[in-house]
């Protein structure tokens, strides 16, 4: 019975985790992994940012943003924004870099981290090999419990 218990938890804490990450997406939010060192200690490497999308006439120097930079497809920054400047742009740079070398417009970013979680972004990343070793371990262990346990008579 204990184990029927703690298996229905386990569903129901999985089925909730669900519910939860695919509501995150559907509200137009992001996971982003911190792939470079620009960041410092803010966001280190393999931190997981949770990136929301704002207004643009929102951001504010010192906020974490994501955004892809002019004339880029297909790759993305995490840095702070540094300035904001009368014609609406925003200049951005990391923590331990140079300023960026553009300015970024409303339709660059992608939105602003509101969590940070250090280390998870790795966790992510090894996602995929965690589930099926721990799928593996889970069909060894259920085998060997089910195997008659007793030594053969000679």
């Amino acid at each position: 019975m204990t184990r029927r218990i703690a298996a229905w938890a386990g569903v129901a804490v999985l089925l909730a985790i669900t519910v939860v990450l695919a509501g995150w997406r559907v509200h137009g939010g992001r996971w982003v992994r911190v792939e470079t060192p620009s960041m410092g200690t803010r966001a280190p490497v393999g931190t997981l940012l949770w990136v929301k999308p704002v207004p643009f006439d929102s951001l504010r120097p010192g906020d974490l943003i994501t955004f892809t930079p002019p004339g880029s497809k297909g790759v993305t920054y995490s840095h702070e924004v540094k300035k904001v400047y009368p014609d609406g742009t925003l200049s951005t740079q990391g923590r331990i870099t140079a300023p960026d070398p553009w300015r970024i417009r409303s339709g660059d970013v992608v939105g602003k981290a509101v969590m940070r979680w250090p280390g998870v972004g790795w966790l992510v990343l090894a996602a995929p090999v965690l589930i099926l070793g721990g799928a593996m371990v889970v069909s060894v262990v259920t085998r060997l419990r089910n195997r008659d346990a007793r030594l053969p008579v000679a």
